[in-house]
């Protein structure tokens, strides 16, 4: 049993960190995406002027900075999900394990307290019958 809640609990942290990696990746993923909305609107307000080639073309390079970053981000992102859902499936076998154990040393306990309730009984149904013959001899006498 032990053993079994002790490979959950290792199951469970890894399990965790690695929610926590996806989180992080998830949470720059939502950053670049926001930064490149910024450069689309900035990008629209700029044009309603009479801007440089020059600026476009900057900002452009940006924008594509952007999106590849963007890609990177998504590829981490793909990485971070696989290993989230291994350590998932790793999580969910050493809970059904440790759950097995304990269904087990549950029905083993309800076995040994039946036992020793029909063997407190049969004690009891010994002592009365002995007290009943006693008497019973006393009767005699």
């Amino acid at each position: 049993m032990t053993v079994r809640a002790s490979e959950e609990r290792r199951a469970l942290e890894a399990f965790s960190l690695a929610q926590a990696q996806f989180e992080k990746i998830a949470a720059w993923h939502r950053e670049i995406q926001k930064q490149i909305e910024d450069v689309f609107d900035s990008r629209r307000e700029i044009l309603r002027k009479a801007v440089s080639s020059q600026e476009v073309q900057i900002m452009q390079q940006g924008l594509r900075a952007l999106q590849e970053t963007l890609q990177r981000c998504r590829l981490e992102m793909q990485k971070a999900q696989v290993i989230l859902t291994e350590k998932s499936r790793v999580l969910l076998e050493a809970r059904q394990k440790r759950e097995v154990i304990e269904k087990l040393r549950e029905k083993q306990l309800a076995s040994y307290l039946d036992r020793v309730a029909k063997a407190e009984q049969k004690t009891a149904d010994d002592f009365a019958t002995l007290k009943s013959i006693g008497n019973l001899a006393l009767k005699w006498r």
